[in-house]
């Protein structure tokens, strides 16, 4: 989109706020700014200033044209894109720019506009439109998803007119959102702070007040939190090297989970980041699946088969197969004593992965705890 926004003043200068333009309660400008540079005058030109939502003063050079913005967007409707993330650079503080782009974009039919300024007004254009970019993917999936869980129940309970009973989701900071104003962004760690609001109202003593360690082991990943009365909020997460800005629960994750492939590589035991996922599974549901985590805690004696029902291989319809397992890691064993010319043991090979495994999830403990000066033990 050719728009030009640019503030007036510089942060470098000492005497910024004295230099400031000035405005009157109605926005209009009392008095250019007085610092190095021009405001109103840029090369003979006259261009129109206005106060941004942050109280800066914002100098419009170029203004978005209607017509050739109509005509990209239908190309890109045209091409099958129906989700749409608009980030333009001073937004936060001036996004009328966006909400143009935004109603056009609506008119020619796009189901799904991202708005950086209305998700998050922050700075920082590049974490900024990379959770925008986010959001307008993840939005139609979650959407679609709760139009089919609606679809089970009264329609007015979707459309919030059935007094008797109310849906709220989970945000990812811990908070409870109607419908109107759940969307992928806000949902991204959804799952993980319901866990840590839960055993916060449920474990937390305030005569005690000992801080908790949540850990939350899941199929491929493992979500660790600390309570220590309060809920510790963060404003951008680093995950796989995507930065995400957005208010969420301070909840560190790794890939280690039950369903966290086992394999031998390079002369070293991994498990994860890479999932053997629901299906096919870990290779004890005989579907062909990779080792996992769960292979190694089944030939430990940790699961017992007879304790699960019969819903595992081709048809549904066997118990975990502690065989297939066993052979799978018989492979990898024999592998490991030749790559290393030892006689290890199957158990001494399956507990090596399980402990690899447990310092993979371990490092978050101590990323909360010890590296912030709180002893674990203390937990």
């Amino acid at each position: 989109v050719d728009e030009r926004v640019t503030l007036l003043g510089y942060t470098s200068d000492p005497k910024a706020a004295e230099h400031a333009v000035q405005f009157d309660d109605d926005g209009n400008v009392t008095r250019g700014y007085r610092g190095p540079g021009w405001d109103h005058n840029i090369n003979g030109q006259e261009f129109e200033i206005v106060r941004g939502l942050s109280g800066e003063a914002v100098q419009i050079l170029k203004k978005p044209d209607e017509t050739t913005i109509r005509q990209d967007l239908q190309k890109l409707y045209d091409a099958g894109y129906i989700s749409l993330a608009v980030v333009l650079v001073h937004s936060y503080t001036f996004p009328d720019h966006e909400l143009f782009i935004g109603s056009i974009a609506k008119s020619i039919g796009f189901t799904q506009i991202s708005l950086s300024s209305q998700l998050l007004p922050m700075i920082k254009m590049v974490p900024r439109g990379v959770s925008s970019t986010a959001d307008a993917y993840l939005t139609p999936v979650l959407r679609s998803y709760l139009d089919g869980f609606f679809d089970g129940f009264d329609e007015k309970l979707k459309t919030g007119d059935l007094e008797t009973a109310r849906v709220e989701f989970m945000a990812s900071d811990g908070g409870l959102l109607d419908l109107d104003h759940f969307s992928g962004l806000k949902s991204i760690l959804s799952g993980p702070a319901g866990g840590v609001v839960g055993y916060a109202l449920t474990s937390w003593d305030d005569n005690e007040r000992s801080p908790i360690i949540g850990l939350d082991v899941g199929g491929t990943s493992t979500d660790v939190s600390r309570y220590d009365g309060r809920y510790e909020t963060v404003y951008e997460t680093t995950t796989a090297g995507i930065t995400i800005q957005s208010p969420q629960l301070d909840i560190n994750t790794v890939a280690a989970g039950g369903g966290s492939c086992l394999m031998f590589r390079n002369g070293l035991f991994l498990a994860g980041p890479e999932s053997a996922g629901a299906e096919p599974g870990p290779g004890q549901t005989a579907k062909g699946g990779p080792l996992a985590v769960t292979d190694a805690n089944l030939l430990l004696g940790r699961l017992i088969p007879d304790y699960f029902p019969k819903i595992f291989g081709p048809n549904e319809d066997q118990s975990l197969d502690i065989d297939a397992s066993r052979v799978a890691f018989e492979k990898v064993a024999e592998e490991i004593n030749k790559e290393f010319g030892t006689k290890l043991s199957l158990d001494e090979i399956v507990y090596g992965f399980i402990k690899v495994a447990n310092e993979t999830m371990c490092r978050p403990i101590r990323t909360l705890t010890e590296a912030r000066g709180f002893a674990t033990s203390k937990h």
